[in-house]
């Protein structure tokens, strides 16, 4: 049997190396995590290359022991060229592979690391039709959640309809905007319905009549998902980690979904706009049991559960040809 190897986890997309990395030393196994520090605004240039300089020193101090890098996000790339180098295995996340990989600036790159990776990777279904474009053995690993640690569903006093995704064209804004004028319309003042400041766009849906949440820290914006009755999920069909996390709580989720989704996926879906507003406010009148009848949380610790994917992983790694 092959050994466990010692992994670095290097950068992250919605927090998936941090909780892989988490799950596999819960395991026992020698997994690391090195995120990235922002410092492109700090005025202060002592402090900003103090700060590089630490990093970097952090960096290679999780390398050296390690066997593999897991790179998350694709157009991180240039790290994999820096000393100590090792075998790497490279993750893709969403916008990295369905925009920037068929952009001029970036296809070569992208296209070249994922030759010599050791195994490529893509988070959502959606994202096939560009992962085997980069690599035509790249892999769906599903987006780990930890599922056991969500909070307990306890909807608010006042109806409340969430918007978990961020105002941007990449998640279909002005879609998502025409569901919440729906919504705003339809239900008056009788509904709260909710999203975050966060998008180009927050500020059309604000005027919209959508109260805007400021972001929040995560254990916060779990509990301010699982204080809401319905959750409008992401307007471009895609079920990413903020829905994901709704479906673990028990929250009914209504939203278009990709084609690349299998039909069993535990959501409320419809197409139009109209039909999506139809769908949510009907789920609102009884969540109970529209969230009974989508077994949400069953589904998630079957696909999703991050200790079960922490060891599908572990598996993977020691399958590496390294």
């Amino acid at each position: 049997m092959k050994k466990d190897l010692t992994v670095t986890h290097l950068f992250d997309a919605a927090d998936v190396g941090k909780l892989l990395a988490a799950k596999g030393r819960e395991a026992g196994l020698d997994w690391r995590y090195r995120n990235v520090r922002d410092l492109s605004h700090d005025s202060n240039p002592v402090r900003k290359y103090a700060g590089a300089l630490a990093w970097h020193a952090g960096r290679i101090i999780d390398l050296l022991p390690s066997d593999l890098i897991h790179l998350h996000y694709g157009r991180r790339t240039s790290y994999l060229q820096l000393w100590p180098r090792r075998p790497y295995v490279l993750h893709f996340h969403g916008t990295d592979i369905r925009h920037h990989f068929h952009q001029p600036y970036a296809h070569d790159v992208m296209l070249s690391a994922s030759a010599t990776a050791q195994a490529v990777l893509y988070s959502t279904p959606d994202l096939r039709e560009h992962a085997i474009q980069a690599r035509a053995d790249a892999v769906y690993f599903p987006i780990p959640v930890d599922v056991p640690a969500l909070p307990a569903w306890r909807p608010a006093e006042t109806p409340t309809i969430v918007f978990a995704s961020r105002w941007d064209g990449s998640k279909n804004a002005d879609f998502q905007l025409d569901i919440a004028r729906g919504l705003v319309a339809r239900a008056g003042g009788a509904v709260r319905v909710q999203g975050l400041d966060w998008g180009d766009s927050a500020g059309a849906a604000r005027e919209a009549g959508v109260e805007i949440m400021p972001r929040m820290p995560k254990p916060e914006y779990l509990r301010w998902l699982a204080g809401a009755h319905v959750v409008a999920g992401q307007a471009a069909g895609v079920v990413a980690t903020s829905e994901l996390e709704a479906i673990g709580i028990g929250v009914p989720v209504v939203m278009p979904l990709h084609p690349a989704y299998d039909t069993t996926t535990p959501v409320i879906t419809a197409e139009t706009s109209v039909e999506l507003v139809t769908a949510a406010l009907a789920a609102l009148e009884q969540p109970q049991d529209a969230s009974r009848a989508l077994g949400g949380p069953a589904w998630m610790l079957g696909t999703h559960d991050a200790s079960m994917l922490a060891a599908r992983l572990a598996d993977m790694y020691r399958g590496l040809p390294l």
